[in-house]
């Protein structure tokens, strides 16, 4: 684009650049230069003309007084000024100590800032001069936008109530518009719903809904808020109006009366369904909600039936509504039958009208519905399953011409065929299985209890997998079919034997003595392992009773099972509860001539020296010693049969060959504790922590020793440093408990032991014997107990201090409960409790006088 030739000239005189499009022209210090002066005063310079010399004011205005109030008036000034700046911070500062710059120099500055935009300004074309934008008028901006939200906003009139209802809600703001909005929507899905309810509604629904007292019941509990009625008043209009547009709409008549139901005004609900039956004769949904509305009357009711079936004959819904109004059963048969003159298609009615005839109406019945509705199956099944047998084949034949091959016709013929003539079921269901198109899984879900060979047959003919049937079993189990769901694990268990604790589960859970029994000997037949075989013979021997039979499973098992040395011991364990000792010392000489274990050397010696024959106990003790010398058990054992006549020897012996057995360290320290050499069962049980370090057992009969020895003292500080090294030992801090004396103490000492040992069942019990024999509190103390040996069953010393607290406080059902449960248990654990059970006395006493015993013991203490 060319230069226009009047650029490069001077403007006129005057000209203001923009000045036609309306723009208002500005200079700048820069442009004019020093033509705008700062005004000067005439007088100026004047002002000093009577001063001194000195520059103070003489003559006869100077004065001392004067210029001491000068002074005085510049100290206050500054003083304000100081308060002033301290008051407005650093800005303020900054711009008293600018206040004596000359103005005219920063225009001057700020002008040398826009020079280079200005020259610029050459290099801007027409087009965009044009398009700058007009300058506009901003005076009135926040009085119009006020102005028009004003417009915006609307006011209604509204009760106290509504003020009062809003001061429940929230302090944020709300938008009323959404809120009507939602009301609007939420209004619109009820009257919605209740229509697609009444267009949609079951039959045996609408009998089931006939409860008028129940109904109006929950009527009465609704409550509305005044500030609905302007939402009632607002869809009356509403559907008045539509009423008028549609009045052939039964759902607008239905949702009017409805809105008055909902307000409670139950008479114009009423009068406007009846004119919504005179309008819409033919619409059946407005027929039964006028029913539903007058159900607190039944004869009003009826009639109202009545006439709408005059207009609706054919309706299934109205004529059902009818049957379900009649209290008498001969006027619901009549009914019932004059419904199939109109509607004789429909199979619900004829099964409803066989509920009120014999057993040859029901088949003159059946014969006839399906004569008129050939292709309903239901009508079929119903037939077949009351018609004599050789009618009923016959029914068979026809019902699979006419549907073909149906799962269901197959399992109707193997039902009748169960009941009639069971040999041919078997190859019945193989042919039928074969035959039916339906999925394999199918034929296992609607399996019937009361047919307990087909339920059989097909569970083990029908080919599925090991996850169906797992599947089938959970469904099963809902619904607590426990015959199916037998069935169902004894095939589960075949294909996988992992099944097969859960199939004892479940007997042990829901299933009888014979149940079980007959569990377990399915388990040895397609199982058989010595396990099993043993197990077997527990539960015939504890649940049972039967030791005959015990004796036949044990022996048995010893004969496939000659090598298990677990057999052995069962079958002693058996015999030394009959006190058949002669077969307990066959057994055991049999097992240590075929195995000759560590452990059949140990069971044999422990029974000689039950028997009092020492001699051969230690005989055979040292036989076995050496083939095992390091067996520990048995060094025990001849350790406590020499009684000390091997002197130290024998005790170094058996350290030195198990020097990580602390029960041999534990029994030397004794040794010479019992001949009061303290010192040296103290050293010796600190060169046993050397090789055992963080021993448990060895940490707590160190602190025993010092109990027994030197007092409660040294005990408490040698319990103190062993907890330093083990600190979450539950025995370590049960013993701790003991020596605690103050209630506060032990209470704060509760807590962190249950969570340091994590609830373990060694501190449960401390804690309930605290609490009762220190804190006396009793009920606290059994519910203690009660945790204990829910923790450990097996534990026991929990069932000797519990059977001791019920002696005291418990009556003679709890005792007989915890001895039946101590005997199925049969405890390992607990230290107390074994060393009373393992002392050669107590050996071969009952388990119930192993426990009253062992009660008398600890109860002296």
């Amino acid at each position: 684009m060319d230069r226009k030739s009047f650029l490069d000239q001077e403007a006129p005189v005057g000209y203001v650049a923009g000045l036609g499009r309306g723009a208002t022209g500005f200079t700048t210090q820069q442009d004019i230069g020093d033509a705008r002066l700062e005004f000067t005063n005439i007088e100026d310079g004047y002002d000093d003309k009577y001063q001194d010399v000195s520059g103070d004011e003489a003559g006869l205005l100077g004065d001392d007084q004067v210029d001491e109030s000068d002074l005085i008036y510049e100290s206050i000034e500054a003083k304000l000024r100081n308060k002033k700046r301290k008051r407005k911070g650093g800005d303020e500062e900054v711009a008293l100590n600018n206040e004596g710059e000359d103005v005219s120099s920063s225009i001057s500055a700020i002008g040398l800032q826009f020079q280079d935009l200005k020259r610029d300004l050459s290099q801007v074309d027409r087009e965009q001069w044009l398009n700058l934008p007009e300058s506009g008028d901003f005076t009135r901006k926040n009085k119009r936008s006020k102005m028009l939200l004003q417009e915006q906003q609307r006011f209604y009139r509204a009760p106290d109530s509504v003020i009062g209802g809003d001061q429940t809600m929230n302090s944020e703001e709300t938008d009323l518009r959404k809120i009507q909005l939602a009301k609007d929507r939420l209004l619109e899905l009820k009257l919605d719903n209740s229509q697609l309810a009444v267009g949609n509604g079951n039959a045996f629904n609408t009998g089931q809904n006939l409860d008028s007292s129940k109904y109006l019941n929950d009527l009465s509990l609704i409550e509305y808020r005044p500030q609905e009625v302007g939402d009632y008043q607002r869809m009356k209009l509403a559907l008045a109006n539509l009423r008028k547009v549609e009045p052939k709409n039964g759902n607008v008549w239905i949702s009017s009366a409805r809105l008055e139901e909902q307000f409670k005004k139950f008479k114009s609900a009423k009068s406007l369904i009846s004119q919504g039956c005179q309008v819409c004769v033919h619409s059946e949904d407005v027929w039964l909600e006028n029913v539903r509305l007058n159900l607190s009357d039944i004869a009003v009711a009826k009639s109202i039936v009545a006439e709408g079936l005059r207009f609706n004959s054919t309706s299934f819904r109205l004529w059902f509504q009818a049957y379900m109004l009649e209290s008498a059963e001969l006027n619901k048969k009549r009914v019932l039958q004059k419904a199939l003159e109109n509607i004789p298609d429909n199979a619900v009615l004829w099964f409803e009208l066989i509920k009120y005839q014999d057993d040859d109406g029901v088949i003159r019945l059946l014969q006839k519905a399906v004569e008129l509705i050939p292709n309903e199956l239901s009508l079929w099944l119903k037939l077949i399953s009351v018609s004599p047998y050789d009618e009923a084949k016959a029914l068979l034949n026809k019902s699979r011409k006419q549907f073909g091959e149906l799962k269901e016709i197959w399992m109707k013929a193997f039902q009748l065929c169960e009941k009639f003539d069971p040999s041919h079921l078997p190859g019945l269901v193989t042919r039928g299985v074969s035959k039916a198109s339906d999925p394999a899984i199918n034929w296992l879900e609607g399996l019937d209890n009361e047919y307990p060979e087909t339920c059989k047959l097909l569970i083990s003919t029908v080919e599925v997998t090991v996850e169906e049937l797992a599947k089938l079993v959970e469904t099963y189990k809902s619904k607590d079919e426990h015959d199916i769901v037998r069935l169902l694990y004894q095939e589960l268990s075949r294909k996988d034997a992992d099944y097969w604790e859960d199939y004892l589960e479940f007997e042990q859970t829901n299933g009888s003595l014979a149940d079980q029994d007959a569990c377990y000997k399915e388990l040895t037949s397609t199982q058989p392992q010595c396990m099993n075989y043993l197990r077997y013979a527990k539960f015939r021997w504890q649940e049972l009773g039967d030791l005959e039979a015990t004796a036949e499973t044990l022996y048995s098992c010893l004969s496939q099972f000659p090598d298990d040395e677990e057999v052995y011991f069962a079958i002693v364990k058996f015999e030394n509860s009959r006190e058949n000792w002669a077969e307990v010392e066959d057994t055991l000489v049999k097992a240590l001539d075929r195995l000759g274990t560590e452990r059949s050397y140990y069971k044999l010696v422990n029974f000689y020296r039950c028997n009092d024959n020492v001699p051969e106990a230690l005989k055979l003790a040292n036989e076995g010693l050496t083939k095992y010398p390091q067996s520990w058990k048995l060094h025990l054992q001849r350790l406590q049969m020499l009684q000390g006549d091997g002197g130290v020897d024998a005790y170094e012996d058996a350290v030195s060959q198990c020097p990580h057995s602390v029960p041999i360290w534990v029994a030397y320290s004794r040794y010479y504790e019992s001949k009061n050499i303290t010192i040296r069962a103290r050293s010796i049980l600190e060169k046993a922590e050397i090789l055992n370090p963080q021993n448990e057992a060895l940490l707590l009969e160190q602190v025993m020793l010092e109990s027994r020895t030197s007092g409660p003292g040294q005990a408490q500080f040698k319990l103190v440093k062993n907890l330093k090294s083990l600190p979450n030992s539950p025995k370590l801090l049960g013993l701790q408990l003991q020596f605690l004396d103050t209630k506060s103490k032990r209470k704060q000492a509760y807590i962190s032991d249950l969570k340091l040992t994590q609830e373990d069942s060694v501190v449960i019990l401390e804690i309930a014997k605290s609490l009762w024999l220190k804190d006396a509190n009793v009920g606290k103390a059994k519910s203690f107990f009660d945790m204990a040996l829910s923790k450990d069953e097996y534990n026991g010393d929990v069932y000797g201090w519990y059977y001791l607290f019920l002696t005291k406080h418990g009556d003679e059902e709890e005792k007989e409960h915890l001895l039946d449960k101590f005997v199925k248990a049969e405890p390992f654990r607990g230290d107390s409790f074994n060393a009373f059970k393992k002392q050669i006395a107590n050996q071969r006493k009952t388990p119930q006088a192993l426990l009253i015993e062992f009660v008398t013991q600890i109860s002296k203490h």
